[in-house]
């Protein structure tokens, strides 16, 4: 049963917007609250409801839609409003808004069980209730989404305004239980961070590199990008015959998972790529994967398939990570700054003395090959590895964790080769001590924040710190991939 309800107690916040900005002189900004008033005399619709800011200032009106179901709870006192702009940049006729519902002690019958419904309308409202009831038990914020969905069909009867409510509310409700959960995901991410097992310490001119350890001895539920590539369990495609620089579609025909890690860069078709956010795609599933284009001067298409090939390097990773996560926040997408990273990779081949007619970022690995080898032939890691947070003397470079060593192990020449490609060129520094890197696990654990909602299965976190960028994945309980690196100007 649901909880006795208390005065105005909030039932839950539901997406709607403002509209009619233009008929009205009220300036509205991001961020802002705004008041509700219901309007019976309004002349176009006598369910109208206002929407007023610095309380006297008419902003606009709730849409005609929600006005149906609203106006008469407001009028018989069982709901009351509250609201906040989301966004007003170009919002020249509508505006996005959070709309608080409150319940009211007059209210509190909409949530009563009739003994005996006599008509139709009341044997439905019991059947929403039922529903809205059980799902106090239900651990799914999907499967409620999925209610939600189905039962729209229902919405275009002669619904009572009581029942609207109910059925309104379930995406609310979805999301309450998806913030439950993910904070709690949040909760077992930080202590596993913060006490990471950090084996001895590798060092080899200028480089150190703490391997983080693990007894993992379970088979992976997923399988990695490279081998279901290899194997044609998946099909890593422009988005279409014109192609999309930001995006690429994965389409995953396996029967498992496939985990797509930030970093990897992917060559072929119209050019190469690197992926900006770890995903982890559901089987059976076909899904847009956001990317970064790391070869400026190539938009052909020479008829190759993608195929991964080396990880980008940490520099590129984490302004890359950085301007992900600004773009997560102002627009929504994980679009990466595309003009700093072909910087970064002209920094690469600059830096390698490499003249690449397609500025691809992979050449400069090949000009390096034989001085990387040669870092990584000297950087041997212990068998139950999963991760490796590494150093450049004193200065954390970055970290990757993967949650198996089977994992790290199949992605470490890659990823070492990436670590590696910034200081072969430097000069010798002394090992590091562990408690520097002990401290920037703790700065990362401590900063990481969730993302919802965000593409593919699991639970997405980055990094909220001006100096730190990177980000995880969790999955089934369990920490699929943590990347985090300083931002350096």
């Amino acid at each position: 049963m649901v909880t006795k309800q208390t005065k105005d107690n909030l039932l839950g916040t539901i997406k709607s917007k403002i509209v009619g900005l233009q008929y009205c002189d009220a300036g509205i900004a991001a961020g802002i609250t705004v008041d509700f008033r219901r309007q019976r005399d309004n002349e176009y619709d006598d369910n109208a409801i206002g929407v007023f800011v610095d309380d006297n200032e008419l902003a606009g009106y709730l849409p005609r839609h929600c006005v149906r179901w609203l106006a008469p709870l407001i009028d018989a006192g069982q709901l009351r409003l509250t609201g906040e702009v989301l966004d007003a940049d170009d919002c020249d006729f509508e505006a996005p808004l959070d709309l608080s519902l409150h319940i009211t002690s007059k209210g509190s019958d909409i949530f009563s069980l009739c003994a005996l419904p006599e008509t139709a309308n009341a044997m439905l409202h019991k059947m929403f209730l039922g529903l809205y009831n059980d799902l106090e038990q239900c651990q799914s914020p999907e499967e409620i989404a999925k209610l939600h969905t189905l039962l729209k069909p229902l919405c275009k009867s002669a619904m009572s305004p009581q029942t609207r409510l109910l059925y309104e509310l379930l995406p609310a409700k979805s999301h309450a239980l998806q913030i439950h959960q993910i904070q709690q995901q949040q909760a077992k991410l930080l202590e596993q961070l913060r006490s990471l097992p950090l084996g001895e310490n590798v060092h080899y001119r200028n480089l150190t590199i703490f391997p983080v350890l693990c007894d993992n001895k379970k088979t992976r539920p997923y399988i990695l990008l490279d081998e279901s590539l290899d194997n044609q369990a998946v099909e890593l495609t422009e988005v279409d015959a014109d192609g999309d620089v930001p995006t690429l579609t994965l389409i995953n025909h396996s029967s498992k998972p496939v985990l797509i890690p930030e970093g990897q860069v992917v060559t072929g078709g119209k050019q190469n790529r690197v992926i900006n956010i770890t995903i982890l795609v559901a089987a059976g599933v076909a899904t847009t994967i956001p990317v970064s284009c790391v070869e400026r001067s190539r938009w052909r298409d020479r008829g190759q398939r993608f195929r991964t090939a080396c990880y980008a390097p940490p520099n590129l990773r984490a302004r890359k990570s950085a301007s992900v996560r600004q773009s997560r926040r102002e627009k929504g997408t994980f679009e990466s700054d595309q003009g700093q990273v072909w910087e970064d990779v002209k920094a690469c081949l600059d830096a390698a003395s490499v003249e690449s007619e397609t500025e691809s970022l992979t050449e400069s690995y090949e000009a390096l090959e034989s001085k990387t080898k040669e870092y990584l032939e000297n950087l041997k890691l212990p068998e139950n590895c999963c991760g490796a947070l590494v150093m450049h003397g004193d200065k954390v470079v970055g970290m990757d964790v993967f949650d198996y060593p089977e994992t790290f192990i199949k992605m470490w020449q890659r990823l070492g080769e990436s670590y590696v490609l910034g200081v072969v060129n430097q000069p010798e520094q002394e090992a590091c001590e562990e408690n520097i890197a002990r401290r920037f696990l703790v700065s990362v654990a401590e900063k990481l924040t969730p993302v919802v909602p965000a593409p593919g299965i699991g639970w997405r976190f980055e990094v909220d710190s001006e100096k730190i960028a990177g980000g995880s994945l969790v999955y089934q309980d369990s920490l699929c991939h943590v990347s985090a690196f300083y931002v350096s100007d």
